[in-house]
């Protein structure tokens, strides 16, 4: 948390074959973080004697913070395959390609997961979607002919990244009632 990192990305240079020496350091970060990140206790130097051991141990660092392998090439999120939760409207939506959106309507269930319907005959374009009010990033299980409702973020999502670190709201039936 000190360090505001969620992947390696956020402690590697550009290309990804080394560890920043401010995180390798434990030196706070100067550039501009996208997220409110809480607050973290002070850390002394054995901290971060454990933190580069573990660098070395995970990733291969050696003593000039050179990692075995480089990261590779950065993923456009917009290819990402997320999906998404309405309360409004108890629906899964998910977008199948530019500008075309496809919801996914609940299956009848009294217990567990919330389930919906494989197999979608709404589409419909971004205009469409606002019919939806807010839609929330969710966790999803897929089968051919179900989808489960695993989580969902409580935070409203206005890009296609997740916003991360947040908690996610474990769901049940009852919660759609």
């Amino acid at each position: 948390m000190f360090l505001h990192a969620v992947s390696l990305a956020d402690i590697t240079n550009a290309d990804g074959s080394q560890i920043l020496e401010d995180s390798w350091l434990g030196r706070h970060p100067t550039g501009r973080c996208n997220f409110n990140w809480p607050k973290s206790p002070p850390s002394n130097s054995l901290h971060w004697t454990e933190w580069q051991s573990a660098l070395s141990m995970t990733f291969g660092a050696d003593r000039f913070r050179r990692i075995n392998s480089t990261l590779g090439t950065w993923i456009n999120p917009k290819d990402l395959d997320l999906w998404y939760f309405s309360p409004k409207s108890n629906r899964l939506i998910k977008k199948v390609s530019t500008g075309l959106w496809r919801s996914h309507g609940i299956k009848p269930k009294k217990r567990g997961l919330p389930q919906f319907e494989a197999h979608s005959t709404d589409e419909g374009s971004a205009k469409w979607l606002l019919d939806h009010g807010k839609l929330h990033i969710a966790d999803v299980s897929i089968t051919t002919t179900t989808i489960r409702l695993l989580t969902y973020s409580p935070q409203h999502s206005d890009t296609i990244l997740p916003l991360l670190p947040t908690k996610k709201k474990t769901l049940n039936t009852d919660d759609l009632k």
